[in-house]
């Protein structure tokens, strides 16, 4: 018992809070420049504990009390009236003021001394002292100082992780920052899709008295700057400078009307607001706000402080932009290369004519008729010229064409092309004369004549619209779009300056690539069938042998054939499965080329297995045309 009285004692005395002493001291090897740290950071952050005295009041201080009272209003604009009022005052006239603000500093003074004997203040003195040994420390292995915020944050979270206990206080701070920061988010959103959806904006915030009184009056003074020098630029400043003075020297019963109708106003908005946070729209624009800080916090570091509002509405708005000019810019490749798919039977739709085109094609006949001298002499002109064009073309037939010298050929070839530029370039210079004529009669055109054939324009392009829409969710285009976006990564996109005939070529060469595969695995397949025959060859005619031999009792069984597995389709590829599945009708019809039966035997070999072998079967016994 005597051993075990002294720790008893020892953990009574940890149990109770030792006392504070009015003398409280802090380390005595500190620094001046620690000494000053700390004695500042006492007087700043004191005021915020629990039962800390207040700080005491200036003269001015006193003096708006009394004069906000006295008006029964402390808005900006009694504020400017009492600065006007204390500029007014004579040093006698402020001595009570100033006896007051005394008064409240010596009580303030008095207070304080006797709050530095609180447990309070003698814990917030010793964790000052712990940021400041803290600091130190981090001085001597040349890291940045802390804040002392920044210091309480991270001993807090110290503390919290140390014990392993989720402060539930902190928790539910968090999320109702984090709902609020939400929120406010939604309203920006909600405020900026007014111009796109009004009927489910953010209703229209209300107006202060001050501001119908500003709304009404801005417009006169605009008018009458305007009609006093047109030339010069209005002044804003100074506008809003005249109704401030307006609104400051206005009765009290003048104000009435506004001060009613800002306070309908605010009614109106509280009310559209609550019905707004009831709708579904407010709903969607919440969920777009959540994703969106999610999004902005989650490259933040833990424990980080969130970004503001603003710059995270700045990042979503950047980056829907750049996938917006993405998506556009792909929409440019796609329709800048859609002719390649122009001429098949699931091609896109045909470009509409422009108006002057529809009209070209109406008056090319009356164009010609008018350059010939009313008669058709241009048009004959123009067939005579194709006719001895071909006659020159035309080669003489001769008997031993095939011993003809080497010498010749660049005197033919020679004839040929001097014939042909002959008939081209009057062809065209006519065509050039139909085309100018045509434009000079398109010019004159009045613009009811043109109007037939801007409708017609209109017409068709909101046809063409329609067809490339129906048309953009084809299999075929979405196929292309694979392609184009396949080729848009590749390194020669990037740096050509003619994206058709380059996507042209690579298209060629990976259709080229995929047949060569197909070859190579078309080679293999065979090796394989071939490999198996042989295995089943040796089996039959080791089976022949021992055919007429008669197994005896107790015997052990013949081995199975050796199975050779044929290897599996390599991928599947509608266009081959469906000529699989037609094959046995091209088969039992014979009637199929070498062309046919090439597609059949592929198709055979893409399928594989022992359904593919059986038709490649069939197909070796048949005849081709």
């Amino acid at each position: 018992d005597s051993q075990a009285s002294p720790a008893k004692s020892s953990l009574r005395r940890l149990k109770t809070k030792a006392p504070p002493t009015k003398d409280y001291i802090a380390h005595t090897n500190w620094s001046d420049e620690e000494r000053k740290e700390r004695n500042q950071l006492l007087s700043k952050h004191f005021r915020s504990l629990p039962d800390a005295p207040r700080t005491p009041r200036s003269a001015w201080l006193v003096f708006c009390s009394e004069f906000f009272v006295k008006k029964g209003s402390s808005s900006a604009a009694v504020l400017v009236e009492a600065g006007k009022a204390w500029q007014s005052l004579g040093k006698a006239e402020r001595l009570p003021y100033d006896t007051a603000a005394q008064t409240e500093k010596e009580q303030a003074k008095h207070e304080t001394e006797k709050f530095k004997s609180s447990d309070g203040y003698r814990a917030l003195g010793e964790e000052i002292d712990q940021f400041v040994l803290v600091n130190r420390a981090r001085k001597q292995v040349k890291k940045t100082a802390l804040g002392f915020k920044e210091w309480k944050v991270h001993q807090s979270k110290l503390s919290k992780l140390g014990a392993g206990v989720q402060d539930a206080k902190e928790n539910a701070k968090e999320a109702k920052a984090i709902a609020n920061c939400v929120n406010r988010i939604a309203l920006k959103l909600a405020a900026a899709a007014r111009k796109t959806s009004p009927e489910a904006a953010l209703p229209v915030p209300p107006k202060s008295a001050w501001g119908l009184f500003t709304a009404e009056r801005m417009p006169a003074l605009c008018q009458k700057a305007k009609e006093e020098d047109a030339t010069k630029k209005l002044n804003v400043t100074v506008m809003m400078k005249t109704v401030v003075a307006e609104w400051a020297a206005l009765p009290e019963d003048q104000k009435a009307p506004y001060i009613s109708k800002g306070r309908e106003d605010t009614e109106r908005y509280t009310k559209e607001i609550s019905e707004f946070k009831a709708s579904a729209a407010y709903a969607s624009f919440v969920e777009k706000a959540r994703k969106l800080y999610e999004d902005s916090q989650a490259g933040q570091e833990p424990g980080a402080p969130p970004k503001p509002i603003a710059q995270i509405i700045k990042e979503a708005e950047e980056k829907a932009k750049n996938a917006s000019k993405l998506e556009k810019k792909r929409e440019a490749i796609q329709m800048r290369l859609i002719g390649c798919l122009a001429g098949k039977a699931d091609g896109p739709p045909k470009v509409p004519q422009t108006a002057f085109t529809l009209f070209s094609a109406a008056n090319r006949e009356q164009a010609m008729k008018e350059l010939s001298g009313g008669s058709d002499k241009g048009e004959d002109k123009a067939d005579a010229d194709e006719e001895k064009e071909d006659e020159v073309e035309e080669e003489p037939e001769d008997e031993e064409e095939d011993e003809e010298d080497e010498d010749e050929k660049p005197k033919k070839k020679k004839g040929k092309k001097a014939a042909s530029g002959k008939g081209g370039k009057a062809a065209m210079e006519l065509q050039t004369k139909v085309l100018k004529l045509l434009a000079t009669k398109w010019n004159e055109a009045s613009e009811e004549e043109k109007a037939k054939y801007k409708q017609q324009e209109l017409d068709n392009r909101k046809k063409y619209a329609e067809e490339l829409a129906a048309f953009k969710t084809s299999e075929a285009f979405q196929a292309f779009a694979m392609e184009v976006d396949e080729w848009s990564k590749t390194e020669e996109a990037q740096n050509t300056k003619k994206p058709r005939k380059s996507f042209k070529t690579w298209k060629l060469k990976k259709t080229q690539s995929k047949r060569a595969a197909d070859k190579l695995a078309d080679r293999e397949r065979k090796k394989a069938e071939m490999a198996a025959a042989r295995e089943r060859a040796k089996f039959e005619k080791a089976a022949g042998k021992k055919k007429g031999k008669v197994a005896k009792p107790g015997a052990p069984a013949e081995p199975e054939p050796p199975l050779v597995e044929i290897p599996p389709p390599l991928e599947k590829d509608p266009f081959w499965d469906e000529c699989f599945s037609g094959a046995e009708a091209f088969l039992d019809s014979l009637d199929i080329d070498v062309v046919v039966g090439d597609r059949i035997a592929w198709a055979a070999a893409q399928k594989g297995g022992a359904a593919g072998m059986d038709l490649l079967r069939k197909l070796q016994r048949l005849p081709f045309k």
